[in-house]
C-alpha cells in the first residue's frame, strides 16, 4: 500500500511539475523498492524458522507410518486387505505432501 502510494505520488508529481527535489524523489524511491523486499524476506525467514510444526508434521507422519507398518506386520497377507493398506499409505503420504504445501502456499 505504501509502495503504491509513493509510486503514485511519485507519478503525479512529474506530470504535474512539482516535485523538483531529487533528493525526496530518491528517499521515496528507496522507500518503495525496500518495502516489498522487506516483506518477502521477513516471509522467507519465517517459512524455514517455523522447527516447531516442522517437528510436528513429521510425528504425525511417523505415527501414522509406524501404525500402518504394524497392522501390515500383524495381519495375514491377502489381496483386499493389502489393497486398503496401500490406500492407507497413499492417503498417509498426500495428507503429508498437502500439508508442506499449505504451509509454504499460505
Amino acid at each position: 500500500m505504501a509502495g503504491t502510494a509513493g509510486t503514485t505520488y511519485e507519478a503525479v508529481g512529474h506530470i504535474v511539475g512539482r516535485t523538483r527535489n531529487h533528493r525526496r524523489n530518491g528517499i521515496v524511491t528507496t522507500f518503495n523498492a525496500s518495502l516489498p523486499a522487506l516483506g518477502a524476506a521477513i516471509y522467507g525467514i519465517r517459512m524455514p524458522g517455523d522447527f516447531a510444526g516442522i517437528a510436528y508434521r513429521s510425528q504425525v507422519t511417523v505415527t501414522r507410518l509406524e501404525h500402518l507398518r504394524r497392522a501390515i506386520a500383524n495381519a495375514p497377507i491377502d489381496c483386499a486387505r493389502m489393497s486398503a493398506r496401500l490406500r492407507n499409505l497413499a492417503d498417509i503420504m498426500l495428507t503429508d505432501v498437502a500439508n508442506w504445501r499449505t504451509t509454504y502456499l499460505s
